[in-house]
């Protein structure tokens, strides 16, 4: 596992609380120049960070969100990879990566109803073009999103927080403008664009993109700004932990929110219906520290876990609205 310095893993915790953090800003806390700080965080970004993104809350927006698990039979390498090149190419799909345990793929995918669900995972079929694999769909409820606070050493538990997403339409929606949704599409695709560089690419005056830029942030339909690692050289592997309870009670929950305040290598917790009630993000040093996790895991809710099982994230391919 690659070591990283103090200063880059400080720059990489300020990125991951707002990826749109001005470097002058970021460098006033580090006790780095403005200079020096640009230049670190674009060897950062070279060295460890796939793409910036945003968290996008899609039930607003009228969506309901799926994990969509794959598990394939027979592939070869090359087969493998033009498999998620074909995964990522399907628009609807918003995130895409390879995996290696339960599952070799996984992917997130945003729709409005059942029927265009239905005719997308027809879709993905026929696109793939394979009968060596199962998908299995789960509808997500609510996620809770915590910060990468381990890469702050100076880090608080008390200081600890999070957003919350969720996953169905139940929140009220909310009907973006059409100068709104060119500026989302945008911050997708690049989120630390500058405002000015933003009204240029829409056509648009500075003042009316930023006005439109700080409505969707208002109206949370931006939620955090952030980053996506490189798996494959990121000083911290990637572990999705899922686990089926056999009667997931509020106070268990409660529980599994408590745990993720004070485990500071947990960043996301994601509740589920379907074959999982629950989805745990970790990042840790290695297998040796996952486990230990784990462990104290199945110590804390040994009883109330019917099964339980995991992946390891070798690299993802796609994060984008």
């Amino acid at each position: 596992m690659t070591d990283i310095s103090k200063k880059d893993s400080l720059i990489l915790y300020y990125l991951n609380k707002n990826c749109r953090m001005p470097a002058s800003q970021i460098g006033k806390k580090i006790h780095l120049s403005k200079q020096s700080t640009i230049e670190k965080i674009k060897k950062i970004k070279k060295e460890y960070i796939n793409f910036y993104n945003i968290w996008p809350n899609y039930s607003k927006l009228g969506f309901t969100s799926y994990k969509l698990f794959f598990k394939i039979k027979n592939l070869t390498l090359e087969e493998k990879e033009i498999f998620i090149q074909k995964l990522s190419q399907i628009n609807q799909l918003v995130w895409v990566a390879s995996t290696d345990g339960i599952y070799d793929f996984i992917s997130a995918i945003c729709v409005k109803n059942n029927q265009e669900l239905s005719i997308i995972i027809k879709q993905i079929k026929n696109n793939l073009n394979t009968k060596n694999f199962e998908i299995e769909i789960i509808p997500q409820i609510k996620a809770w999103i915590y910060g990468r606070d381990y890469l702050n050493p100076n880090h608080k538990i008390n200081d600890r927080k999070f957003i919350t997403l969720s996953g169905d339409r139940k929140e009220e929606k909310i009907f973006l403008t059409e100068t709104e949704q060119k500026i989302l599409l945008e911050l997708s695709k690049n989120p630390r664009i500058k405002i000015t560089d933003l009204a240029q690419k829409i056509n648009e005056k500075t003042e009316k993109t930023n006005y439109y830029f700080k409505q969707l942030i208002k109206k949370e339909i931006i939620k955090k700004f952030s980053f996506i690692p490189k798996e494959e050289v990121y000083p911290f592997t990637t572990y999705k932990l899922y686990i089926e309870f056999t009667n997931l009670t509020q106070k268990e929950e409660k529980n599994l929110l408590d745990l993720a305040q004070k485990e500071l290598k947990l960043i996301h917790i994601l509740f589920c219906t379907g074959k999982w009630d629950c989805e745990i993000n970790l990042e840790v040093l290695n297998q040796r520290e996952f486990n230990q996790i784990l462990t104290n895991i199945k110590k804390e809710f040994g009883k109330s876990i019917k099964e339980y099982g995991f992946v390891m994230v070798e690299k993802t391919y796609k994060m984008q609205i």
